[in-house]
């Protein structure tokens, strides 16, 4: 693996063929055999102005030493793309997450290209270019190779909480959803399955099918409790996390275990909670265990499979077809075969 040091060593490198990686937080999704180029050693920050709330970066610079530089100032960017085998979320370079436009459940209101509007690039034909950076997002690379990356900042919220909300059926799980997404300051939703739950760090009891309602605030605690006032919530069980609390379940939610194989599913946000359902159900049924979060805000799940492959793509994909509408898988990564791969992705897009 080549670690260039300077922009001029690195754009030198960029050849037809080479994967740019950084910090290997996401799956490889090309052979071991393909030369790689590393952006690690790319990890400056090269400007920060706190009075217009403007930080730049090299594309190299992980995500976590980005929010310690912007804590000196109280500010922080507003979201925590998640990572998976195990891996912390804040060891992912700014680059690839960019490149893999990964949000996390704070990404609800707010998305990369309002948070990284500008920065410099090269492009496919191994040009420099300098401006938006809008169309490069989420394209893994295909469209230019992040050089230098200008982030909007935010004021960091003074307070969070978190309610956690045990649903009966996936019915009051899309009910709830859609009423709690319309109230002000919630900042995220998260939806996660009963057997996913179970798993939580906190050791809360995972009875049912989850919703984990985050508000970011100076008065997160009054808002939380005019939440729980709600007419739609007399009667369910529901439990406040404080901050210390709320922080580690949204790290532990954003944090994937390892696993057989990952995939993302883009969904109607509709049909999230009986989806997450169905994926759990299956894989108890082949003596297997899917752990599945989804972000009831944009409509994602991230799962993780772990246990038996062998079979899995037929009924996979036949338990995601059968909640309709327009859903389709965005990649999938991990020990599935390459023939179960292809088998899982045609039934998706059929």
């Amino acid at each position: 693996m080549t670690r260039p040091s300077t922009l001029d060593e690195f754009a030198a490198a960029l050849v037809p063929g080479i994967r740019v990686t950084g910090s290997n937080s996401m799956p490889p999704l090309a052979p071991a055999d393909v030369p790689q180029l590393s952006t690690l050693r790319l990890n400056k920050v090269l400007r920060h102005d706190p009075h217009s709330h403007t930080l730049t970066v090299q594309p190299g610079i992980s995500f976590e030493a980005i929010q310690q530089a912007l804590a000196w100032h109280d500010h922080w960017i507003p979201m925590d793309p998640p990572a998976v085998g195990g891996r912390r979320p804040g060891t992912r370079t700014i680059g690839g997450i960019l490149a893999t436009n990964s949000r996390g459940p704070l990404g609800m209101h707010t998305s990369w290209r309002t948070l990284a509007p500008r920065g410099k690039w090269i492009d496919s034909r191994g040009h420099p270019r300098e401006g938006g950076l809008s169309a490069a997002i989420g394209t893994r690379g295909q469209t230019g190779i992040f050089t230098e990356i200008t982030l909007h900042t935010q004021r960091r919220p003074a307070d969070e909480r978190m309610l956690v909300l045990f649903c009966d059926d996936p019915g009051q799980v899309e009910t709830l959803r859609a009423t709690l997404r319309a109230q002000p300051h919630v900042a995220y939703i998260q939806i996660i399955g009963a057997r996913t739950f179970l798993q939580n760090p906190l050791e809360l009891p995972g009875v049912s099918t989850t919703l984990a309602v985050g508000v970011l605030h100076e008065h997160a605690a009054d808002i939380v409790n005019r939440l729980r006032e709600l007419p739609i919530l007399q009667g369910m069980e529901t439990l406040s996390q404080t901050a210390p609390q709320a922080g580690r379940l949204r790290l532990w939610m954003t944090s994937e275990p390892a696993g057989s194989f990952a995939f993302r599913v883009l969904s109607p946000v509709e049909a999230i909670a009986h989806l997450l359902e169905r994926l759990e159900v299956l894989a108890e049924g082949v003596g297997a265990r899917c752990w599945a979060v989804a972000e009831g805000g944009i409509g994602q799940i991230r799962a993780v499979w772990t246990g038996p492959c062998e079979g899995v793509p037929g009924p996979l994909g036949q338990a995601v077809l059968a909640v309709g509408g327009q859903t389709h898988m965005t990649w999938i990564s991990g020990e599935m075969g390459v023939d179960e791969r292809a088998s899982l992705l045609d039934q998706w897009a059929a």
